[in-house]
Protein backbone atom coordinates (compact mmCIF):
# COMPACT_ATOMS: atom_id res chain seq x y z
CA UNK A 1 0.00 0.00 0.00
CA UNK A 2 1.32 3.15 -1.01
CA UNK A 3 1.83 5.75 2.37
CA UNK A 4 -1.43 8.06 2.69
CA UNK A 5 -3.63 6.22 -0.04
CA UNK A 6 -7.20 6.44 1.19
CA UNK A 7 -9.17 3.11 2.68
CA UNK A 8 -12.74 3.45 2.27
CA UNK A 9 -14.87 1.76 4.84
CA UNK A 10 -17.85 -0.07 3.83
CA UNK A 11 -20.22 -2.23 6.09
CA UNK A 12 -21.00 -4.99 3.04
CA UNK A 13 -19.62 -5.03 -0.35
CA UNK A 14 -20.83 -7.45 -2.65
CA UNK A 15 -18.49 -8.90 -5.08
CA UNK A 16 -20.32 -9.53 -8.31
CA UNK A 17 -23.31 -8.34 -9.58
CA UNK A 18 -25.35 -11.03 -11.18
CA UNK A 19 -28.38 -12.76 -10.34
CA UNK A 20 -27.03 -13.99 -6.75
CA UNK A 21 -25.28 -10.61 -6.04
CA UNK A 22 -28.00 -8.46 -7.38
CA UNK A 23 -30.47 -10.66 -4.61
CA UNK A 24 -28.02 -10.23 -1.62
CA UNK A 25 -27.18 -6.75 -2.33
CA UNK A 26 -31.35 -5.71 -2.61
CA UNK A 27 -32.58 -8.13 0.18
CA UNK A 28 -29.42 -6.27 2.84
CA UNK A 29 -30.45 -2.97 1.77
CA UNK A 30 -33.79 -3.41 2.61
CA UNK A 31 -33.00 -4.61 5.83
CA UNK A 32 -31.07 -1.46 6.47
CA UNK A 33 -27.50 -2.61 5.56
CA UNK A 34 -25.10 -0.25 3.63
CA UNK A 35 -23.80 -1.95 0.81
CA UNK A 36 -21.78 -1.82 -2.34
CA UNK A 37 -21.73 -3.87 -5.92
CA UNK A 38 -18.39 -4.05 -7.32
CA UNK A 39 -18.26 -6.17 -10.48
CA UNK A 40 -15.95 -6.52 -13.98
CA UNK A 41 -18.90 -5.30 -16.26
CA UNK A 42 -20.49 -1.83 -16.77
CA UNK A 43 -23.88 -3.40 -15.66
CA UNK A 44 -25.46 -5.39 -13.76
CA UNK A 45 -26.78 -8.87 -14.12
CA UNK A 46 -23.72 -10.47 -14.97
CA UNK A 47 -23.10 -13.82 -17.36
CA UNK A 48 -26.30 -15.02 -16.66
CA UNK A 49 -28.27 -12.23 -17.86
CA UNK A 50 -26.25 -10.87 -20.93
CA UNK A 51 -24.88 -13.55 -22.42
CA UNK A 52 -27.27 -16.37 -20.93
CA UNK A 53 -30.94 -16.92 -20.40
CA UNK A 54 -32.18 -14.25 -22.21
CA UNK A 55 -30.46 -15.00 -25.48
CA UNK A 56 -31.10 -18.84 -24.85
CA UNK A 57 -34.92 -18.36 -23.78
CA UNK A 58 -35.26 -16.12 -26.49
CA UNK A 59 -34.14 -18.70 -28.94
CA UNK A 60 -36.10 -21.43 -27.44
CA UNK A 61 -39.37 -19.17 -27.84
CA UNK A 62 -38.69 -19.07 -31.46
CA UNK A 63 -38.06 -23.06 -31.39
CA UNK A 64 -41.45 -23.60 -29.66
CA UNK A 65 -43.17 -21.19 -32.21
CA UNK A 66 -41.68 -23.01 -35.07
CA UNK A 67 -42.77 -26.53 -33.02
CA UNK A 68 -46.56 -25.36 -32.33
CA UNK A 69 -46.92 -24.64 -35.98
CA UNK A 70 -46.01 -27.73 -37.03
CA UNK A 71 -48.23 -29.52 -34.73
CA UNK A 72 -50.69 -27.44 -36.19
CA UNK A 73 -51.03 -29.53 -39.48
CA UNK A 74 -52.45 -32.58 -37.47
CA UNK A 75 -55.52 -29.93 -36.69
CA UNK A 76 -55.82 -29.01 -40.49
CA UNK A 77 -53.60 -25.80 -40.04
CA UNK A 78 -51.11 -25.19 -42.62
CA UNK A 79 -48.59 -22.97 -42.25
CA UNK A 80 -45.26 -22.55 -44.89
CA UNK A 81 -41.69 -22.85 -43.19
CA UNK A 82 -40.73 -19.60 -41.76
CA UNK A 83 -37.96 -17.79 -42.48
CA UNK A 84 -35.36 -17.00 -39.75
CA UNK A 85 -33.69 -13.72 -39.50
CA UNK A 86 -30.61 -14.00 -37.15
CA UNK A 87 -29.90 -10.80 -36.84
CA UNK A 88 -33.28 -9.29 -35.80
CA UNK A 89 -33.76 -12.03 -33.05
CA UNK A 90 -30.43 -10.92 -31.22
CA UNK A 91 -32.11 -7.35 -31.25
CA UNK A 92 -34.98 -8.43 -29.91
CA UNK A 93 -32.80 -10.30 -27.30
CA UNK A 94 -30.88 -7.44 -26.83
CA UNK A 95 -33.62 -5.35 -26.00
CA UNK A 96 -34.80 -8.07 -23.08
CA UNK A 97 -31.37 -7.86 -21.77
CA UNK A 98 -31.45 -3.80 -22.03
CA UNK A 99 -34.43 -3.17 -20.58
CA UNK A 100 -33.69 -6.01 -17.43
CA UNK A 101 -30.60 -4.04 -16.63
CA UNK A 102 -32.26 -0.79 -16.53
CA UNK A 103 -34.47 -2.19 -13.94
CA UNK A 104 -31.69 -3.72 -12.00
CA UNK A 105 -29.95 -0.81 -12.05
CA UNK A 106 -32.88 1.50 -10.63
CA UNK A 107 -33.56 -0.82 -8.17
CA UNK A 108 -30.00 -0.51 -7.02
CA UNK A 109 -30.49 3.23 -6.99
CA UNK A 110 -33.77 3.06 -5.30
CA UNK A 111 -32.04 1.27 -2.46
CA UNK A 112 -28.99 3.37 -2.17
CA UNK A 113 -26.90 0.74 -3.63
CA UNK A 114 -23.53 2.28 -5.10
CA UNK A 115 -21.91 0.08 -7.70
CA UNK A 116 -18.11 0.31 -8.43
CA UNK A 117 -17.16 -1.58 -11.78
CA UNK A 118 -14.30 -2.95 -11.35
CA UNK A 119 -12.22 -6.46 -10.62
CA UNK A 120 -12.10 -7.15 -6.77
CA UNK A 121 -9.48 -9.09 -5.09
CA UNK A 122 -8.42 -9.61 -1.11
CA UNK A 123 -5.49 -8.27 0.64
CA UNK A 124 -6.49 -9.61 3.82
CA UNK A 125 -9.58 -10.81 5.89
CA UNK A 126 -11.33 -8.03 5.99
CA UNK A 127 -9.84 -5.84 3.24
CA UNK A 128 -10.08 -5.77 -0.63
CA UNK A 129 -8.61 -3.91 -3.60
CA UNK A 130 -10.13 -3.01 -6.92
CA UNK A 131 -6.70 -2.42 -8.76
CA UNK A 132 -8.18 -1.61 -12.33
CA UNK A 133 -8.14 2.07 -13.08
CA UNK A 134 -7.48 4.30 -9.84
CA UNK A 135 -6.74 1.91 -7.08
CA UNK A 136 -9.46 2.16 -4.32
CA UNK A 137 -9.29 0.26 -0.92
CA UNK A 138 -12.10 -1.09 0.86
CA UNK A 139 -12.10 -2.38 4.95
CA UNK A 140 -15.25 -4.09 5.19
CA UNK A 141 -17.27 -5.47 7.96
CA UNK A 142 -18.94 -8.33 5.61
CA UNK A 143 -18.62 -9.18 2.45
CA UNK A 144 -20.39 -11.31 0.19
CA UNK A 145 -18.28 -13.58 -3.20
CA UNK A 146 -21.07 -13.79 -5.92
CA UNK A 147 -18.72 -14.03 -9.17
CA UNK A 148 -20.29 -16.72 -10.71
CA UNK A 149 -18.98 -19.22 -12.88
CA UNK A 150 -16.73 -19.56 -16.74
CA UNK A 151 -17.54 -22.41 -19.19
CA UNK A 152 -14.28 -24.87 -19.25
CA UNK A 153 -12.39 -24.84 -22.90
CA UNK A 154 -12.92 -27.84 -25.26
CA UNK A 155 -10.23 -30.87 -24.78
CA UNK A 156 -7.65 -30.73 -27.69
CA UNK A 157 -8.55 -27.76 -29.21
CA UNK A 158 -6.95 -24.42 -30.06
CA UNK A 159 -7.11 -21.51 -27.26
CA UNK A 160 -9.26 -19.33 -29.57
CA UNK A 161 -10.98 -19.80 -32.45
CA UNK A 162 -13.83 -18.14 -33.96
CA UNK A 163 -15.22 -21.64 -35.11
CA UNK A 164 -15.33 -23.44 -31.34
CA UNK A 165 -17.64 -21.83 -29.16
CA UNK A 166 -18.83 -21.57 -25.53
CA UNK A 167 -22.31 -21.50 -24.68
CA UNK A 168 -21.83 -17.58 -24.36
CA UNK A 169 -20.57 -17.44 -27.90
CA UNK A 170 -23.11 -20.22 -29.24
CA UNK A 171 -26.17 -17.33 -28.25
CA UNK A 172 -23.89 -14.65 -30.32
CA UNK A 173 -24.14 -16.43 -33.99
CA UNK A 174 -24.70 -14.15 -36.54
CA UNK A 175 -25.81 -17.11 -39.24
CA UNK A 176 -26.64 -20.46 -38.63
CA UNK A 177 -23.93 -23.22 -39.06
CA UNK A 178 -24.88 -25.56 -41.51
CA UNK A 179 -22.79 -28.15 -39.54
CA UNK A 180 -22.57 -28.49 -35.94
CA UNK A 181 -21.07 -30.39 -33.19
CA UNK A 182 -22.60 -29.90 -29.64
CA UNK A 183 -20.25 -31.06 -26.74
CA UNK A 184 -21.96 -31.97 -23.56
CA UNK A 185 -25.45 -34.09 -22.44
CA UNK A 186 -26.24 -31.57 -20.28
CA UNK A 187 -29.32 -29.13 -19.96
CA UNK A 188 -27.66 -26.26 -21.77
CA UNK A 189 -26.04 -28.50 -24.18
CA UNK A 190 -29.14 -30.57 -25.31
CA UNK A 191 -31.10 -27.34 -25.45
CA UNK A 192 -28.82 -25.50 -27.65
CA UNK A 193 -29.05 -28.90 -29.39
CA UNK A 194 -32.31 -28.72 -29.95
CA UNK A 195 -32.49 -24.50 -31.01
CA UNK A 196 -30.33 -25.31 -33.52
CA UNK A 197 -31.52 -28.27 -34.89
CA UNK A 198 -35.17 -26.65 -35.19
CA UNK A 199 -33.30 -23.97 -36.65
CA UNK A 200 -31.65 -25.72 -39.65
CA UNK A 201 -28.49 -26.47 -38.98
CA UNK A 202 -27.51 -30.37 -38.85
CA UNK A 203 -26.51 -31.08 -35.52
CA UNK A 204 -24.13 -33.75 -33.73
CA UNK A 205 -24.35 -34.30 -30.16
CA UNK A 206 -21.78 -36.25 -28.06
CA UNK A 207 -21.68 -37.00 -24.67
CA UNK A 208 -19.01 -39.03 -22.42
CA UNK A 209 -22.22 -39.97 -20.35
CA UNK A 210 -23.94 -43.23 -21.13
CA UNK A 211 -26.90 -41.02 -21.81
CA UNK A 212 -28.16 -37.57 -22.44
CA UNK A 213 -29.13 -35.85 -19.10
CA UNK A 214 -27.58 -38.04 -16.80
CA UNK A 215 -28.95 -36.32 -13.48
CA UNK A 216 -32.32 -37.13 -14.35
CA UNK A 217 -33.96 -40.63 -14.41
CA UNK A 218 -33.88 -42.21 -17.48
CA UNK A 219 -37.56 -43.29 -17.77
CA UNK A 220 -38.08 -39.45 -17.87
CA UNK A 221 -35.59 -38.98 -20.76
CA UNK A 222 -36.57 -41.53 -22.88
CA UNK A 223 -39.76 -39.36 -24.55
CA UNK A 224 -36.37 -36.69 -25.19
CA UNK A 225 -33.70 -39.47 -26.53
CA UNK A 226 -36.37 -40.31 -29.09
CA UNK A 227 -37.19 -36.86 -30.21
CA UNK A 228 -33.58 -36.01 -30.28
CA UNK A 229 -32.94 -39.39 -32.39
CA UNK A 230 -35.46 -37.54 -35.05
CA UNK A 231 -34.24 -34.21 -34.91
CA UNK A 232 -30.11 -34.42 -34.86
CA UNK A 233 -27.81 -35.65 -37.22
CA UNK A 234 -26.64 -38.36 -34.77
CA UNK A 235 -26.01 -38.79 -30.87
CA UNK A 236 -23.04 -39.59 -29.70
CA UNK A 237 -23.23 -41.17 -25.93
CA UNK A 238 -20.37 -42.65 -23.97
CA UNK A 239 -17.73 -41.08 -26.87
CA UNK A 240 -15.08 -38.46 -25.61
CA UNK A 241 -13.22 -35.62 -28.16
CA UNK A 242 -9.98 -36.32 -28.16
CA UNK A 243 -8.66 -33.37 -30.65
CA UNK A 244 -9.74 -30.14 -32.16
CA UNK A 245 -7.67 -29.09 -35.44
CA UNK A 246 -9.11 -26.20 -37.37
CA UNK A 247 -8.57 -26.86 -41.11
CA UNK A 248 -10.06 -24.02 -44.07
CA UNK A 249 -13.09 -26.34 -44.81
CA UNK A 250 -14.21 -26.42 -40.53
CA UNK A 251 -12.68 -28.20 -37.31
CA UNK A 252 -11.67 -31.44 -37.49
CA UNK A 253 -12.74 -33.53 -35.12
CA UNK A 254 -11.03 -36.52 -33.57
CA UNK A 255 -13.62 -39.11 -31.38
CA UNK A 256 -13.24 -41.54 -29.33
CA UNK A 257 -15.58 -44.60 -27.58
CA UNK A 258 -15.34 -48.19 -27.07
CA UNK A 259 -15.86 -48.97 -30.84
CA UNK A 260 -12.48 -47.04 -32.13
CA UNK A 261 -12.05 -43.69 -32.87
CA UNK A 262 -13.49 -41.51 -36.05
CA UNK A 263 -12.78 -38.13 -37.78
CA UNK A 264 -15.47 -35.48 -38.61
CA UNK A 265 -15.51 -31.92 -40.35
CA UNK A 266 -18.30 -29.02 -38.90
CA UNK A 267 -18.85 -25.55 -39.63
CA UNK A 268 -18.76 -24.96 -35.53
CA UNK A 269 -18.24 -26.76 -32.10
CA UNK A 270 -20.02 -25.93 -28.65
CA UNK A 271 -18.51 -26.66 -25.97
CA UNK A 272 -20.75 -26.92 -23.28
CA UNK A 273 -19.45 -30.12 -21.15
CA UNK A 274 -18.42 -28.32 -17.83
CA UNK A 275 -17.77 -24.69 -15.74
CA UNK A 276 -14.87 -23.67 -13.08
CA UNK A 277 -15.49 -21.60 -10.32
CA UNK A 278 -14.53 -18.08 -11.07
CA UNK A 279 -12.28 -18.17 -8.06
CA UNK A 280 -8.65 -16.85 -9.81
CA UNK A 281 -8.07 -13.39 -9.31
CA UNK A 282 -9.77 -13.37 -5.96
CA UNK A 283 -6.51 -13.83 -4.17
CA UNK A 284 -8.92 -16.23 -1.73
CA UNK A 285 -5.64 -17.21 0.30
CA UNK A 286 -5.18 -13.68 1.72
CA UNK A 287 -8.75 -13.70 3.20
CA UNK A 288 -8.27 -17.21 4.74
CA UNK A 289 -11.21 -18.27 2.32
CA UNK A 290 -10.76 -22.19 1.54
CA UNK A 291 -11.90 -23.65 -1.34
CA UNK A 292 -12.90 -27.33 -2.53
CA UNK A 293 -11.32 -30.24 -4.52
CA UNK A 294 -12.57 -28.69 -7.73
CA UNK A 295 -11.78 -25.03 -6.60
CA UNK A 296 -14.85 -23.88 -5.54
CA UNK A 297 -15.70 -22.14 -2.45
CA UNK A 298 -16.63 -23.89 0.80
CA UNK A 299 -19.47 -22.72 2.49
CA UNK A 300 -22.01 -24.06 5.47
CA UNK A 301 -25.76 -23.54 5.20
CA UNK A 302 -25.73 -20.10 6.27
CA UNK A 303 -23.66 -18.86 2.97
CA UNK A 304 -20.39 -18.62 5.78
CA UNK A 305 -16.71 -19.56 4.31
CA UNK A 306 -13.94 -20.53 6.37
CA UNK A 307 -13.41 -16.79 6.89
CA UNK A 308 -16.55 -15.60 9.63
CA UNK A 309 -16.52 -12.18 7.70
CA UNK A 310 -16.78 -13.27 4.13
CA UNK A 311 -19.90 -15.29 2.39
CA UNK A 312 -20.08 -17.19 -0.89
CA UNK A 313 -23.38 -17.57 -3.13
CA UNK A 314 -24.32 -19.31 -5.96
CA UNK A 315 -22.33 -20.97 -9.06
CA UNK A 316 -18.93 -20.11 -7.16
CA UNK A 317 -19.97 -22.70 -4.55
CA UNK A 318 -19.95 -25.10 -7.43
CA UNK A 319 -22.75 -27.31 -8.50
CA UNK A 320 -25.62 -27.03 -9.62
CA UNK A 321 -25.14 -23.94 -11.50
CA UNK A 322 -28.83 -22.64 -11.00
CA UNK A 323 -30.50 -19.35 -11.48
CA UNK A 324 -32.73 -19.40 -8.75
CA UNK A 325 -30.13 -21.19 -6.23
CA UNK A 326 -27.68 -18.22 -6.75
CA UNK A 327 -30.45 -15.93 -6.02
CA UNK A 328 -32.16 -17.94 -3.07
CA UNK A 329 -28.50 -17.92 -1.46
CA UNK A 330 -27.99 -14.47 -1.89
CA UNK A 331 -31.22 -13.59 0.14
CA UNK A 332 -29.74 -16.36 3.15
CA UNK A 333 -26.35 -14.37 3.33
CA UNK A 334 -27.93 -10.95 3.37
CA UNK A 335 -30.52 -11.93 6.00
CA UNK A 336 -27.40 -13.36 7.74
CA UNK A 337 -25.15 -10.34 7.57
CA UNK A 338 -27.94 -8.53 9.08
CA UNK A 339 -28.12 -10.59 12.11
CA UNK A 340 -31.18 -13.03 10.86
CA UNK A 341 -31.15 -16.87 11.52
CA UNK A 342 -31.68 -17.54 7.46
CA UNK A 343 -29.89 -20.76 6.31
CA UNK A 344 -30.16 -22.16 2.92
CA UNK A 345 -32.09 -25.95 2.93
CA UNK A 346 -33.77 -26.21 0.07
CA UNK A 347 -35.23 -29.47 -0.19
CA UNK A 348 -36.39 -29.45 -3.89
CA UNK A 349 -33.80 -27.24 -6.30
CA UNK A 350 -36.35 -27.73 -9.61
CA UNK A 351 -33.86 -28.49 -12.53
CA UNK A 352 -35.60 -28.04 -15.94
CA UNK A 353 -34.85 -28.43 -19.56
CA UNK A 354 -36.07 -26.48 -22.26
CA UNK A 355 -36.74 -28.89 -25.23
CA UNK A 356 -39.64 -30.83 -26.50
CA UNK A 357 -40.85 -32.70 -24.76
CA UNK A 358 -39.55 -30.53 -21.76
CA UNK A 359 -38.58 -31.92 -18.58
CA UNK A 360 -38.33 -31.46 -15.09
CA UNK A 361 -37.73 -32.52 -11.74
CA UNK A 362 -36.69 -31.74 -8.34
CA UNK A 363 -36.23 -33.40 -4.92
CA UNK A 364 -34.57 -36.92 -4.80
CA UNK A 365 -34.59 -38.86 -8.34
CA UNK A 366 -35.07 -42.45 -8.09
CA UNK A 367 -32.02 -43.21 -9.13
CA UNK A 368 -30.39 -40.98 -6.52
CA UNK A 369 -32.59 -43.00 -3.91
CA UNK A 370 -31.64 -46.08 -5.17
CA UNK A 371 -27.54 -45.29 -5.28
CA UNK A 372 -27.84 -43.87 -1.56
CA UNK A 373 -29.89 -47.08 -0.12
CA UNK A 374 -32.74 -44.49 0.96
CA UNK A 375 -36.54 -46.65 1.22
CA UNK A 376 -38.94 -45.28 -1.95
CA UNK A 377 -42.17 -46.00 -3.45
CA UNK A 378 -42.31 -44.78 -7.23
CA UNK A 379 -45.71 -44.32 -9.18
CA UNK A 380 -45.92 -43.22 -12.86
CA UNK A 381 -48.30 -41.98 -14.54
CA UNK A 382 -47.64 -41.34 -18.37
CA UNK A 383 -49.15 -42.17 -21.96
CA UNK A 384 -51.55 -39.94 -24.45
CA UNK A 385 -54.22 -39.75 -22.31
CA UNK A 386 -54.37 -36.24 -20.63
CA UNK A 387 -56.01 -33.77 -22.40
CA UNK A 388 -53.26 -31.47 -21.39
CA UNK A 389 -51.40 -32.99 -24.41
CA UNK A 390 -53.54 -33.58 -26.42
CA UNK A 391 -53.06 -32.09 -30.51
CA UNK A 392 -49.87 -30.60 -29.10
CA UNK A 393 -47.12 -32.76 -31.44
CA UNK A 394 -45.90 -33.78 -28.14
CA UNK A 395 -45.30 -37.68 -26.51
CA UNK A 396 -47.68 -37.93 -23.85
CA UNK A 397 -47.22 -36.38 -20.83
CA UNK A 398 -45.71 -38.47 -18.01
CA UNK A 399 -45.95 -37.84 -14.44
CA UNK A 400 -43.26 -39.63 -11.79
CA UNK A 401 -43.40 -39.13 -7.70
CA UNK A 402 -40.74 -41.16 -5.69
CA UNK A 403 -42.59 -41.31 -2.20
CA UNK A 404 -41.35 -42.46 1.35
CA UNK A 405 -43.22 -46.25 1.75
CA UNK A 406 -43.71 -45.57 5.22
CA UNK A 407 -44.60 -42.40 5.73
CA UNK A 408 -45.90 -41.67 2.24
CA UNK A 409 -44.04 -37.97 2.17
CA UNK A 410 -43.01 -36.99 -1.29
CA UNK A 411 -39.39 -37.00 -1.86
CA UNK A 412 -39.11 -36.18 -5.39
CA UNK A 413 -41.25 -35.64 -8.45
CA UNK A 414 -40.53 -35.69 -12.27
CA UNK A 415 -42.14 -34.54 -14.93
CA UNK A 416 -41.87 -34.46 -18.94
CA UNK A 417 -44.54 -33.30 -21.24
CA UNK A 418 -46.25 -29.95 -22.13
CA UNK A 419 -46.71 -27.49 -19.17
CA UNK A 420 -43.56 -29.10 -16.86
CA UNK A 421 -41.33 -26.21 -16.77
CA UNK A 422 -44.41 -24.22 -14.95
CA UNK A 423 -45.87 -27.58 -13.10
CA UNK A 424 -42.68 -28.20 -11.28
CA UNK A 425 -42.95 -25.24 -9.02
CA UNK A 426 -46.44 -26.51 -7.41
CA UNK A 427 -44.14 -29.96 -6.97
CA UNK A 428 -40.92 -27.79 -5.31
CA UNK A 429 -43.79 -25.93 -3.29
CA UNK A 430 -45.66 -29.51 -1.97
CA UNK A 431 -41.60 -30.69 -1.18
CA UNK A 432 -40.94 -27.78 0.69
CA UNK A 433 -43.94 -27.80 2.73
CA UNK A 434 -43.47 -31.71 3.74
CA UNK A 435 -46.31 -32.86 1.67
CA UNK A 436 -47.77 -36.59 1.75
CA UNK A 437 -49.25 -38.40 -1.37
CA UNK A 438 -52.82 -37.71 0.14
CA UNK A 439 -52.09 -34.12 0.18
CA UNK A 440 -51.99 -34.07 -3.53
CA UNK A 441 -54.55 -36.86 -4.07
CA UNK A 442 -57.32 -34.58 -2.08
CA UNK A 443 -56.29 -31.31 -4.27
CA UNK A 444 -59.21 -30.72 -6.68
CA UNK A 445 -56.85 -29.63 -9.96
CA UNK A 446 -57.67 -28.06 -13.15
CA UNK A 447 -59.23 -29.91 -16.59
CA UNK A 448 -57.89 -30.44 -18.79
CA UNK A 449 -54.41 -29.54 -17.97
CA UNK A 450 -50.84 -30.90 -17.09
CA UNK A 451 -51.69 -31.12 -13.20
CA UNK A 452 -54.22 -33.88 -13.50
CA UNK A 453 -51.76 -36.68 -13.90
CA UNK A 454 -49.71 -35.22 -10.49
CA UNK A 455 -53.24 -36.01 -8.94
CA UNK A 456 -53.51 -39.42 -10.13
CA UNK A 457 -50.29 -40.67 -9.71
CA UNK A 458 -50.71 -39.47 -5.98
CA UNK A 459 -54.39 -41.19 -6.03
CA UNK A 460 -51.89 -44.71 -7.26
CA UNK A 461 -49.76 -44.40 -4.16
CA UNK A 462 -52.08 -46.27 -1.88
CA UNK A 463 -53.35 -48.66 -4.60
Amino acid sequence: MVVGEFTREVDTVVIGGGPGGCSAALRAAELGVETVIVDRLDTLGGNALHHGCIGLKTMLRVVEVIRVADAASALGVKFTRPSIDVAHLHRAAGERIERQAAELDRLCRERSIEVIPGAARFEGPRQLVIADGPTRRFHFRKAVIATGARPLPPPGGPSKSPRILDWRGALELKEIPKTMLVIGGGPVGVELASVYAALGSEVTLVTQEERILAAADPDLVRPLAARLDELLAEVRPASCVTGLNEKAEGVEVRFQNDGGTARRVFDRVLAVAGSKANTDGLDTAKARIELNENGAIRVDQQQQTSNPRVYAIGDVTGEPYLVEKARHQGRVAAEVIAGGDSVFDARALPRVVFTDPPIAWCGITEQEARNVGIGHLVTTVCGDGSPSGAGMGSSGPMTKLIVDPETKRLLGVGLAGPGAAQLIAVAALALEMGAVAEDLAGTVLPYPAMSEPLGEAARQVDR
